[in-house]
C-alpha cells in the first residue's frame, strides 16, 4: 500500500503542537477544519493571549515536500520556532487543561489520520471528526 505522505505530514502538524505545548507553549490552541470542497485539510494555530491565527497548514506545504516524502517532526519543530518566535512568545501561558486533552486526543489518531472541528458539512461543537470516521470528543 501506497503512503499517503500528504496527510502524514499534515498530522505532523498536531505532532509540533503537542511538541510545543511540552516546551511550555500552553496557550498555543489548534482549529483542524476541511476547505470548502473537503479536498484539503486546513490547521490554523491561534493562542489565547492574542487574535492572531497562522495558517500552518499553508507554511508546512511552502516550506516542505509533503506529497512526495515523510518530513521530519524534528525539522517541522525547529523550522516552526525559527519562523514564528514571536507568534511562539504570545503562546506562553498554562493552559495545562487544553494541552492534555490535546495529548490525549493525539494518543487516539492512527498515522496519517486527520481530525476536523468543522467543515462545510460536519460542525457538532461536541467532538473533532476525524477522516477516519472517528468521533473525538472535545473541550467544553
Amino acid at each position: 500500500m501506497e503512503k499517503k505522505y500528504y496527510m502524514i505530514n499534515m498530522q505532523k502538524l498536531l505532532h509540533l503542537a503537542g511538541e510545543l505545548h511540552r516546551k511550555g507553549y500552553k496557550g498555543l490552541q489548534v482549529i483542524p477544519s476541511l476547505s470548502p470542497s473537503g479536498v484539503c485539510w486546513r490547521c490554523d494555530f491561534t493562542n489565547a493571549d492574542s487574535s492572531e491565527r497562522l495558517s500552518v497548514s499553508n507554511w508546512l506545504q511552502e516550506n516542505f515536500d509533503i506529497k512526495e516524502k515523510e518530513a521530519s517532526t524534528t525539522e517541522i519543530v525547529k523550522r516552526f520556532e525559527e519562523d514564528y518566535n514571536h507568534f511562539l512568545l504570545g503562546s506562553q501561558g498554562k493552559d495545562e487543561y487544553y494541552s492534555q486533552w490535546f495529548s490525549e486526543m493525539l494518543k487516539q489518531l492512527e498515522e496519517g489520520e486527520l481530525p476536523y472541528a468543522f467543515s462545510d458539512y460536519y460542525n457538532d461543537p461536541n467532538y473533532w471528526e476525524t477522516s477516519n470516521g472517528k468521533k473525538i470528543k472535545t473541550l467544553h
